[in-house]
């Protein structure tokens, strides 16, 4: 049963793509809260102006876990680390 739902009820199992909107979507269906989660576009290689397609999210635990990763067309990536005191999980883009 999904979250959310009530016993009895008959909902289709969502489908999910690697855009931002829908890695969200796929967070917030597990039942992790919304302001844990941060959830950006890919950003574009250098040199390019476009961005692969995917999206690249963050969702932390407390003040001291995170799960970061990507999501693509092709894969899907997961890696634990801890949150770091000056920016969180996703470590701010400089370039």
């Amino acid at each position: 049963m999904r979250p959310g739902t009530r016993d009895g009820d008959v909902q289709a199992t969502p489908t999910y793509t690697s855009s931002p909107a829908s890695t969200q979507g796929a967070l917030l269906d597990l039942g992790i809260q919304a302001d844990a989660i941060t959830v950006t576009a890919m950003r574009p290689p250098i040199g390019q102006k476009t961005p692969p397609p995917g999206a690249v999210y963050a969702v932390r635990f407390g003040n001291v876990g995170c799960v970061i990763g990507d999501v693509r067309p092709d894969r899907v990536m997961v890696e634990v680390t801890g949150a770091a005191a000056e920016f969180g999980c996703l470590e701010p883009f400089s370039h």
